[in-house]
């Protein structure tokens, strides 16, 4: 297990030039894309569809610092790659889960402390 913070601050920071409304932004914008993506990945769509999702996804997680989210999606990219059902795919989809909930938690907790 890395040690790496689920969420970047630094990196947050520096990618929203340290405005805290673009900040609240950008983050309301990688909740919505979770709540939209993250059931396709584990959905029985095709394999191309649930691969753009997670490329998709995977963008969004590196774009706010969630590195660890986003090498898990990475990984998901990379199983769903030949289409067809795989044990790969079947571990990351746990991995994609257990790195979700932290990013949200650390999300939640970066936007309550911008709250009015």
């Amino acid at each position: 297990m890395t040690s790496e913070p689920a969420l970047d601050l630094a990196h947050l920071a520096q990618a929203t030039f340290g405005d805290a409304d673009l900040e609240a932004e950008v983050l309301d914008l990688f909740k919505d894309q979770c709540r939209r993506l993250a059931p396709l990945l584990a959905s029985d769509a095709p394999a191309q569809e649930r691969r753009e999702g997670a490329h998709t996804l995977k963008g969004a997680a590196r774009a706010i610092g969630a590195g660890r989210l986003a090498a898990v999606l990475e990984r998901a990219e990379t199983s769903l790659a030949d289409g067809s059902p795989n044990p790969e795919h079947i571990a990351v989809l746990r991995d994609f889960a257990a790195a979700l909930a932290p990013t949200l938690a650390a999300v939640e907790a970066r936007r309550s402390t911008h709250a009015a």
